[in-house]
């Protein structure tokens, strides 16, 4: 039976992934010897460093939790042993494995623009693993006929649409709808979490939207977490190479590689 600690961290992990966040959560399944802490105790870690659960406080725990940011970071799980000569930290003269696993939303891609940039970054999203989620004001472009793998078309006012938008750490933001509403899409953008916020344009655009958000009271801080021009430098010159760049790019971030 589960304990009042372990149905509160079951809960969490709901809450989190119902905001489209992301958690790790490191499990006792063995031990050796003495610990001070049972199998089945459970520690979930959150993406701001704080956690909770124990598996056993002191350095066992500092080093539990080293491993769950590297297994959040990687989205990938491992099971590493404590204690021992080869393990990662003393536990009252016992041996501990535990069992650490990444609890990752699935990543949503939201695609600002749905002209011929945005209709094959949704192809390539899709492929890559994404849930696509399109938005534009014109109905003659933002449909199921040009966009067949997206998980949501909508279509309307940018603004209203956007502000309805629950977006969470797992979230991939791409904004290729033109000059005249880029700026606008961008400020809305960077006021949320999303883990990657790309925007299509020169350098001179992109200057010129930073400067007026800036005068805004957008921090230059954010704003420089903004991948613009969107893309890796690839060379990309049709809208199908520059899909790809855009997906190398966010693939780069999902992936913890930048």
């Amino acid at each position: 039976m589960a304990s009042s600690t372990d149905e509160d961290i079951y809960r969490e992990i709901v809450d989190i992934l119902d905001r489209g966040g992301n958690a790790a959560l490191a499990t006792i399944i063995s031990k050796e010897g003495t610990s001070p802490r049972e199998v089945g105790s459970k520690l979930l870690l959150r993406e701001d460093n704080t956690f909770t659960g124990s598996v056993g406080g002191g350095a066992l725990e500092a080093s539990v939790l080293k491993a769950a940011r590297e297994a959040l970071a990687m989205g990938e799980p491992r099971l590493a042993r404590f204690g021992d000569d080869e393990g990662e930290a003393s536990c009252c003269g016992g041996t501990l494995d535990i069992y650490i696993e990444p609890i990752l939303s699935a990543p949503t891609l939201y695609i600002c623009g749905a002209g011929h940039v945005g209709r094959y970054v949704a192809q390539a999203g899709h492929m890559a693993g994404f849930a696509v989620v399109v938005a534009d004001d014109r109905e003659e472009l933002a449909n199921r006929e040009r966009f067949p793998d997206a998980g949501e078309i909508l279509v309307g006012p940018l603004p209203h649409i956007l502000n309805t938008l629950v977006v969470g750490p797992s979230s991939y933001i791409v904004i290729v709808r033109g000059h005249d509403q880029d700026g606008e899409v961008l400020a809305w953008a960077a006021g949320t979490p999303a883990r990657y916020i790309g925007m299509i344009g020169s350098k001179s655009k992109v200057k010129g939207i930073f400067s007026d958000l800036e005068s805004r009271g957008i921090s230059s801080a954010r704003l420089e977490q903004v991948k613009a021009p969107i893309g890796l430098d690839i060379g990309a010159e049709t809208p199908q190479e520059i899909a790809i760049s855009v997906m190398a790019e966010i693939i780069k971030a999902r992936r913890g590689k930048e």
